[in-house]
């Protein structure tokens, strides 16, 4: 009989073990997910090179000098993030962070219907203009010489090292 009792207590303590395992489990995978997320909402890039507001997008073009890429895209899209990690990769790889500002479109994509409107005007785009984004442009001494847009395809890293190699930035 307490062979019996020592058995029942054993199987007492494995379903305690377990149920606490599974609780673990849900709990780091509720963490993760949340983590990954807030992550996402945030936006990679944004901490990591040079942001701007859409508010100062007219003052910092004046700015421009050399080689200087604009980076206009926004936060809350997980296949946008995954390229925001792949241009951070390639930024530090050919040491073009300082060059780069981002420009995050968010809010305005959420309070302005006529957002992409309202952009190409004051990036005094007329015959080509951006039609979605993500979009890249590329300046060389305040002249614009290069838009790249997601209007076919969401950009790829491979299609900014491209733009890269085709300036002879970096070398092939």
């Amino acid at each position: 009989m307490a062979k019996r009792v020592n058995v029942q207590n054993n199987y007492v303590k494995l379903c305690m073990i377990l149920v606490v395992v599974i609780v673990v489990t849900l709990i780091a995978a509720n963490l993760y997910t949340n983590a990954r997320d807030r992550r996402i909402e945030n936006g990679y890039l944004t901490e990591r090179v040079s942001s701007i507001e859409f508010n100062e997008l007219q003052n910092v073009l004046l700015e421009f000098s050399g080689d200087t890429f604009l980076y206009i895209s926004y936060t809350g899209n997980r296949d946008i993030n995954n390229l925001d990690v792949r241009l951070k990769r390639l930024l530090r790889a050919h040491e073009l962070t300082d060059y780069f500002f981002y420009l995050n479109m968010r809010e305005e994509i959420q309070n302005n219907p006529d957002y992409l409107a309202d952009l190409n005007e004051i990036l005094s785009l007329t015959n080509h203009q951006i039609r979605a984004l993500p979009a890249i442009l590329y300046y060389r001494d305040n002249e614009l010489l290069e838009i790249m847009d997601s209007y076919n395809q969401l950009l790829r890293s491979s299609d900014f090292s491209h733009l890269l190699e085709k300036f002879e930035i970096i070398s092939r």
